[in-house]
């Protein structure tokens, strides 16, 4: 089921070969992680959208009882 938040990206952190996880606080439920795959790719999509301390629109798959979410699509809202 893919659901839309918006939120403010604390932090990313490197995760697997082309993947980051990226630590967002949102209004609606605190803070989450996001795992971006192929972030690290020249070719990646995402890239701009996810830098640090910028307000990000986020679509990704919400399953309950999970620690941390897969991102889907991102778009930026404002720079910070």
């Amino acid at each position: 089921m893919n659901d839309k938040v918006t939120g403010l990206i604390l932090k990313q952190d490197d995760y697997r070969e082309n993947s980051v996880l990226i630590h967002v606080l949102t209004k609606d439920y605190g803070k989450i992680v996001f795992t971006a795959a192929g972030m690290r790719k020249y070719t990646s999509r995402n890239a701009r959208s996810l830098m640090p301390y910028t307000e990000t629109e986020f679509t990704y798959d919400h399953k309950e009882n999970r620690t941390f979410f897969r991102l889907r699509s991102a778009s930026p809202v404002r720079m910070h």
